[in-house]
């Protein structure tokens, strides 16, 4: 996967803009990045980068979770079935 961010020293770079900083590159540059939605969108794709996952991975994987969430669901349910039983006293039935 190519990658289209990068850090360099601490910021962010947009692979082809290189040595552009975000005043350049934001044109509402309000002297707090945290309010700038590009900065926001760029640490997100570079997080998302680090993982190192393709698309098609992460859909493989959450498909998986949901799987194994559901399993678990059926699970948990065999379970309490079976503890209510574990208290079933046959001397009960017998009255």
């Amino acid at each position: 996967m190519e990658r289209l961010v990068y850090k360099d020293n601490g910021y962010i770079q947009i692979k082809g803009y290189e040595n552009k900083t975000c005043y350049e590159l934001c044109e509402s540059f309000d002297s707090n990045c945290n309010k700038c939605v590009m900065q926001k969108v760029i640490e997100l794709v570079a997080d998302y980068q680090n993982t190192n996952l393709t698309p098609e991975q992460i859909e493989k994987l959450k498909t998986r979770h949901n799987k194994l969430l559901n399993d678990r669901r059926k699970l948990k349910k065999e379970m309490l079935k079976m503890m209510n039983y574990s208290w079933y006293d046959k001397e009960d039935e017998e009255q």
